[in-house]
């Protein structure tokens, strides 16, 4: 039995001195968002759709785009923050997560990358 924990046995690892795996995940998520063909991948054949992109279209075609500097228009963009960061988090847990035997989308990313 080894007495290394799991960060020391990754530390030890070849990936851990590779600069895609060890980036900053937010910055690696920045990469993707990027990519239209990632959201497409996110996106296909979910039903429904996921509740924070409804959300953010609803948004849209409810209220259109802030265009003033008003009261307005700050508290639209405010909404719009709000809806875009719940896009973003849904988008990060889907880009984490591991298929049904298949590597997580992040880990797919890394090695293309």
């Amino acid at each position: 039995m080894s007495a290394l924990t799991a960060h020391d046995s990754w530390l030890q690892s070849p990936i851990a001195d590779d600069p895609t795996y060890s980036a900053d995940l937010d910055s690696i998520i920045d990469e993707m968002v990027a990519e239209p063909d990632c959201f497409d991948q996110w996106l296909t054949g979910r039903f429904p759709c996921p509740s924070s992109v409804a959300g953010l279209l609803s948004l849209i075609l409810d209220r259109g785009l802030p265009c003033g500097t008003d009261e307005r228009s700050d508290e639209l963009r405010d909404m719009y923050e709000s809806r875009i960061q719940s896009v973003r988090d849904d988008f990060k847990a889907w880009a984490q997560e591991p298929g049904p035997m298949a590597p997580a989308p992040i880990d797919l990313w890394r090695e293309v990358a």
